[in-house]
């Protein structure tokens, strides 16, 4: 039986891996965090802002996951995508967009947290 080397497997053709774990495991702790302070928000929090005021902007406080997910599948889109492209200033774009996106998802979580949150008595 033959082993598999690992310079043949497709995670090691990677570019940037640190970075992209680095990315994905922050969007995990986005997750957690949400899910720590959960019992610090109320039961509905204003999460479509492009929706018009009232309401309909309203979504149950559990749905603020839906920021660092989407910022978690982009990432891990775009890691998979790099394997698959050859071009490093493709690969440096993809990673950027995983970024960006992680970032802000972070940022938006933050502002609805501590907008909405009751973290003093």
């Amino acid at each position: 039986m033959k082993k598999k080397k690992i310079s043949n497997l497709p995670i090691s053709r990677l570019a940037f891996p640190s970075t992209y774990l680095v990315v994905l495991v922050f969007n995990l702790l986005t997750i957690a965090l949400i899910f720590l302070l959960k019992s610090q928000l109320p039961p509905e929090i204003p999460l479509f802002y492009g929706r018009p005021f009232g309401q309909e902007q309203l979504a149950q406080s559990i749905k603020l996951i839906i920021l660092p997910i989407t910022a978690f599948v982009i990432a891990l889109f775009n890691a998979i995508l790099s394997v698959v492209i050859s071009s490093r200033f493709l690969t440096q774009i993809l990673l950027g967009v995983a970024i960006i996106t992680t970032t802000l998802a972070f940022i938006a979580v933050l502002q609805i947290i501590f907008l909405v949150g009751s973290f003093w008595p």
